[in-house]
């Protein structure tokens, strides 16, 4: 009497393509196979091997189908149940915000969404490339690095792909622009000024680069009697008064808001000065004659003690005590 079964009668197959063998035990080698399924072909290898090859399922739901090897007037059927595609997804809020990045500027490292699902193991990808000295590590989804040229808002796709090629995307833009910068050794001397004693105008440096004009300032504000005129970035005027040795900052700014800075101190000394309506009288002596001692006037203010002093130098006779002031003796 004849005879056949199967190794196994329920088997399972991936959703891609491929193939699997099963173990036919038969009472003799006549059998044969059949099968009415699209996306399977079922075919026998030798007497004891049914080969069934398969193409990928790219539905998301399973599918199945029946093989049927016969022998005589005795048969086995074999059920075969392909999975169903496993597309890799990305979670349903995912995304990736929108970049903006100054060039030469290193920017804060990215750590795109991780996707879930699919089938075996998911690998991530960027496209385009990216710009010059950005870097995507696929493995830790990282992207790093300092861009060094100018990008117009650009829109790139970051994309996880399992192993059967399916794919989940999101997109997100990459904008690069410059920043403005002093020339490299640019620097301001720290000055010192006297009150009531106008300054030579000052130019500061010019920056270049930045989005847009640039625009200059100075904080904190300056003392009393300076004055800064941004169009020439020229520092001109008269302090009126003392200050320490205080820090300034200068900033250039562009039109998003980006800056470059030097900073450099100003100190403003008093200087001595007489009262006002202070005067000396021309005087007039004769020769031989002793002078009434003249007493000069005093001044005041000015960094530590005064000194005082007459030039050019006395005629012969006459002297002058710096000490007292006093202006003295008999001209020869």
């Amino acid at each position: 009497m004849a005879s056949i079964t199967a190794a196994e009668t329920d088997v399972r197959v991936p959703a891609s393509m491929g193939s699997y063998e099963i173990a036919i035990t038969a009472s003799g080698t006549a059998w044969t196979v059949t099968e009415e399924i699209a996306w399977l072909e079922a075919v026998k290898v030798d007497n004891t091997t049914l080969r069934v090859s398969h193409d990928e399922n790219p539905e998301t739901v399973e599918r199945s189908g029946t093989v049927t090897a016969t022998i005589s007037d005795q048969s086995v059927d074999i059920t075969i149940t392909q999975n169903a595609d496993k597309r890799p997804a990305f979670a349903q809020d995912a995304a990736i915000a929108d970049q903006t990045y100054k060039r030469n500027v290193e920017i804060p490292a990215l750590t795109l969404p991780q996707a879930t699902g699919g089938d075996g193991a998911l690998t991530y990808s960027i496209s385009p490339e990216l710009p010059a000295e950005l870097t995507f590590n696929a493995t830790e989804r990282a992207m790093t690095g300092t861009p060094e040229s100018d990008l117009p808002p650009t829109t790139f796709t970051y994309t996880a792909t399992d192993e059967d090629g399916d794919t989940a995307e999101l997109t997100f833009t990459i904008t690069i622009g410059a920043v403005p910068a002093f020339a490299d050794g640019a620097a301001i001397a720290d000055q010192t000024y006297r009150q009531s004693v106008e300054i030579p105008a000052l130019t500061l440096p010019q920056a270049t680069g930045g989005d847009g004009a640039l625009t200059y300032s100075i904080s904190p504000e300056l003392p009393a009697g300076l004055s800064f005129d941004a169009g020439t970035r020229r520092l001109s005027g008269k302090p009126e008064s003392d200050l320490p040795p205080t820090t300034f900052t200068y900033t250039a700014a562009d039109e998003d808001g980006d800056t470059a800075e030097l900073t450099f101190t100003i100190t403003i000394g008093a200087v001595p000065a007489f009262a006002d309506g202070a005067a000396i009288a021309d005087q007039t002596y004769r020769q031989s004659v002793e002078i009434p001692a003249l007493t000069l006037p005093q001044a005041t203010g000015g960094d530590g003690a005064l000194t005082y002093s007459i030039s050019p130098e006395l005629p012969a006779g006459l002297s002058f005590d710096a000490g007292t002031r006093r202006l003295s003796g008999k001209p020869e």
